[in-house]
């Protein structure tokens, strides 16, 4: 007889079972913040599915209404939709901004330590050695020209007196 195989549904979070579902777990919880009004929400939740369903005992994905729950968003400053946030023991280790294709969020959630997916993403979860940060071009320290660094570069060119 086939075995049937039953697709694990998200975990619903909010304001009030937040610290209790996700804080208090003992695994890493995946916490997908999205809205009804957001397409690119609606698409990843099939390929989140999915994943509960692969990663099994592993890890916990959990869903959290933005709209409806005001409080988590703003404490973990959730910007844009969809956002993933990544937790073990209770802190954020990890974050995917924005929507992305089922394979790149199921590398950045099994890589080990040190090696990134394409994409930007911090972090893994299954993985506890691995680092929390990402280092940005943005963010790195040291000088970067900048439009005034570029506009005196060309005027000392062309030999300008000012």
């Amino acid at each position: 007889m086939p075995q049937e195989t039953t697709v694990r549904p998200l975990i619903t979070v909010t304001d009030a079972t937040f610290a209790e579902l996700v804080l208090a777990s003992d695994r890493p919880v995946v916490v997908d913040f999205w809205a009804e009004w957001c397409p690119p929400c609606k698409m990843i939740e099939k390929s989140l599915v999915e994943l509960a369903q692969e990663f099994g005992d592993r890890m916990t994905i959990a869903k959290l209404n933005s709209d409806d729950n005001p409080q988590a968003t703003r404490r973990y400053a959730v910007m844009s939709l969809p956002t993933l946030l990544v937790f073990r023991q209770g802190e954020v280790v990890g974050s995917v901004v924005g929507s992305r294709p089922k394979l790149h969020l199921r590398q950045s959630l099994t890589l080990p330590a040190g090696q990134r997916p394409a994409c930007r993403v911090s972090g893994s979860a299954l993985d506890p050695a691995a680092p929390t940060a990402t280092t940005h071009p943005a963010t790195r320290p040291g000088p970067r020209p900048g439009p005034h660094t570029v506009w005196q570069r060309y005027r000392n060119t062309r030999g300008d007196p000012w």
